[in-house]
């Protein structure tokens, strides 16, 4: 299962050593972020090694971080989701037979969408027979997707495209599901894997386009609050 093993070592904590008191966190982070942006400090090269300080998580959702005279702000969602969705797109997860098939009645429109691209679902897990007018049965799913079960129908509306987006589609639903959540405290060496992880990504932007992290030098810390 690549999902498990992409999340299985960010296990939250129900007592956090170093949780940060819960202030509204977005409104900082989008005035950082702005102040980032202006120097160009959002995606630069990460650091080049792993000798890196995790400080603590702000806000049930950032993870501090220091490397030298840099300071990082990770979203921990959004890491994560990359993180996994580059596992699935690399490994496709295999699909895994359902101990009890699943039935499902759809609307015509659905059930016309699934005559013609039931085969591209096949291609990234997900067996579908068609037992009866307007009925399907799911009858195996990657583990990671077994949540498709209760929203299928929804899933189905969603999709469209070509065979190329839809399998972007499907590993983006995945890894937004099976990634760690906003305001999900993460003890500090998972805190510090994740980190670890996030900082060493070839593409630091999440799976929809959002910057993974952040970056201010110390001397851009230093002028946002007037010290020259």
């Amino acid at each position: 299962d690549h999902v498990s093993e992409s999340s299985r070592p960010f296990m939250g904590s129900s007592s956090p050593s170093r949780e940060a008191r819960n202030l509204p966190g977005n409104r900082v982070f989008e005035r950082l972020a702005e102040a980032a942006a202006r120097s160009g400090s959002i995606l630069r090269d990460a650091p080049s090694d792993d000798t890196i300080e995790y400080f603590g998580q702000l806000f049930g959702l950032f993870l501090l971080v220091g490397a030298g005279d840099e300071f990082y702000i990770i979203d921990q969602h959004a890491a994560h989701e990359r993180i996994i969705y580059d596992s699935l797109r690399e490994s496709p997860p295999p699909p895994q037979t359902l101990l009890i098939p699943h039935t499902i009645e759809l609307e015509t429109d659905e059930d016309e969408y699934l005559l013609t691209h039931h085969d591209i679902l096949e291609s990234v897990g997900i067996i579908l027979e068609r037992t009866g007018d307007r009925t399907w049965t799911i009858t195996a799913l990657p583990d990671a997707a077994s949540f498709i079960k209760g929203d299928f129908i929804d899933f189905v509306k969603t999709m469209h495209g070509s065979s190329a987006e839809i399998h972007q589609f499907f590993y983006e639903t995945v890894a937004c599901k099976a990634a760690v959540k906003d305001g999900e405290i993460l003890d500090d060496i998972s805190a510090t894997a994740l980190a670890r992880k996030a900082l060493a990504l070839e593409h630091p932007r999440c799976p929809h386009g959002r910057p993974v992290w952040i970056r201010l030098r110390r001397e851009e810390l230093f002028a946002l609050v007037g010290r020259t």
